[in-house]
């Protein structure tokens, strides 16, 4: 499933996402499609970013800002930032999520990892995976990177916040405000869901990408497209429409002056750590 909805959607997908964020109990929600705090902190500790053979990097104009747009729930796209990242010399890593787990994030980079600090909902709802989640730690970790920003504070919004807002295109405004606010004295990537990154704009429709494309023309976008596989979205597997015009390699592809595709060749979903309503949630 692509991280495409449609616009008569963003409210009610976001009402889902606080409804799970406040039904906590001693910081564990307990009902069901939840995460158990044992196998996310299994699979973050266990979890090792890998740097993919992508072909063709000398492609990428240089830029102080690159757009990453991908489909949330493939494991490849937090490996498409960790090689990016070095490949391109990025010091500042912009995420669509809230500043709400950056006191995750700095805890872990020293060794901390409090799995009680972080809302699960988000895993499979947003890029921060736990396969992202670790590989953000770990660019920090390394010195790769020297600070993360957040760009959708609407993650933190309520119920209320939300059935108060008409434009459905909110998210969107509040995405390219907040890009456009970056500090890019060091070069920047900014990584969004590819409904977000849409280069079209359309009569319902006028993306991120496409709002900060008129404001700073300097921004170059990667699209992460796949050639097949399966991702992890909404609370399920997902099988990709097969793309065999893709190449069988990592490789960008230039589409216009500053539009390019990251082809993944294989799409995997990302670990899935929800579970039935009955399940033993104690750990």
């Amino acid at each position: 499933m692509s991280s495409f909805i449609s616009s008569a959607a963003v409210v009610s997908a976001r009402e889902t996402y606080n409804l799970y964020s406040h039904l906590y109990v001693g910081g564990w929600c307990k009902i069901g499609n939840m995460a158990k705090p044992v196998q996310i902190y299994t699979i973050f500790t266990t979890h090792t970013p890998q740097t993919l053979p992508i072909q063709s990097l000398g492609l990428l104009p240089a830029s102080r800002l690159y757009l990453c747009g991908e489909i949330h729930g493939a494991r490849q796209n937090a490996d498409a930032v960790w090689t990016l990242c070095y490949s391109l010399g990025i010091k500042q890593l912009a995420l669509e999520y809230s500043a709400s787990v950056d006191v995750f994030v700095q805890r872990a980079v020293r060794g901390d990892v409090d799995i009680s600090l972080l809302n699960p909902a988000m895993f499979d709802s947003s890029v921060l995976s736990i396969e992202m989640l670790k590989t953000v730690v770990e660019l920090l970790r390394t010195g790769a990177i020297d600070q993360v920003a957040y760009i959708d504070e609407t993650f933190d919004y309520t119920i209320d916040q939300w059935r108060q807002i008409t434009d459905p295109d909110w998210r969107e405004v509040v995405m390219a405000r907040n890009i456009e606010r970056l500090d890019l004295s060091q070069p920047t990537l900014c990584v969004m869901g590819n409904w977000h990154t849409r280069p079209r704009k359309t009569s319902r429709h006028i993306s991120a990408l496409r709002r900060v494309s008129e404001t700073m023309p300097e921004a170059v976008l990667i699209q992460n497209v796949y050639r097949s596989g399966t991702v992890y979205n909404a609370g399920k597997i997902i099988a990709l429409t097969p793309r065999l015009d893709l190449p069988e390699q990592y490789k960008i592809i230039q589409r216009t002056k500053r539009n390019f595709d990251l082809a993944v060749p294989l799409a995997q979903e990302i670990n899935s750590v929800t579970f039935s309503p009955d399940a033993d949630v104690s750990n």
